[in-house]
C-alpha cells in the first residue's frame, strides 16, 4: 500500500538564485587567481619614501641596488639610458614623461650622474618615483 505524500504531482524546479550565487563565487575565485598570477615585469627595487603625485610614464629608467641601469626592464649602460630617453622625447613630440626609479640602496652618485647627462642631452624634466607611504 502506498501512502500519498502530496508531492506526486509537483515537478522538480531549478532554482536560479543559488545557481547565480555559485557562479559569482567561481567568477570571483578566477579573477583573484588571475590577479595573483600577474606579476609586474620590472626589477626589484626598494623605493625611498616620499610624497608626490602620480605620473604616467612613457619611459622608466631604473637603478637597482647594484647600480645597474635599465630602461623599461632592459639592462643597459648610462649612455644607452640617455640615448633611449632622448629617443623617447623625440617620439613623444617634446612631452617629458621620463620616470627615474632608484633603489634606496643604490649610490646617489649614479643617480646624479644620470640626471646630469640627461640635462646635457636636453632633457630638463625627469620625475623621480618614490614609495608613497
Amino acid at each position: 500500500m502506498r501512502i500519498p505524500a502530496g508531492t506526486e504531482e509537483r515537478r522538480a524546479r531549478v532554482e536560479i538564485i543559488p545557481l547565480l550565487d555559485v557562479l559569482l563565487i567561481v567568477l570571483i575565485f578566477f579573477v583573484y587567481l588571475a590577479l595573483t598570477m600577474t606579476s609586474q615585469r620590472s626589477i626589484g627595487i626598494s623605493l625611498p619614501s616620499g610624497k608626490g603625485t602620480a605620473v604616467t610614464a612613457a619611459l622608466t629608467i631604473s637603478i637597482d641596488s647594484a647600480d645597474a641601469i635599465s630602461v623599461d626592464g632592459k639592462v643597459m649602460g648610462m649612455q644607452g639610458a640617455v640615448d633611449a630617453a632622448v629617443a623617447s622625447n623625440r617620439s613623444n613630440a617634446g612631452i617629458h614623461q621620463i620616470v627615474l626609479r632608484s633603489d634606496s640602496e643604490s649610490s646617489l652618485g649614479v643617480s646624479i650622474e644620470l640626471l646630469s647627462r640627461l640635462k646635457e642631452a636636453g632633457i630638463n624634466r625627469v620625475s623621480i618615483e618614490v614609495n608613497g607611504r
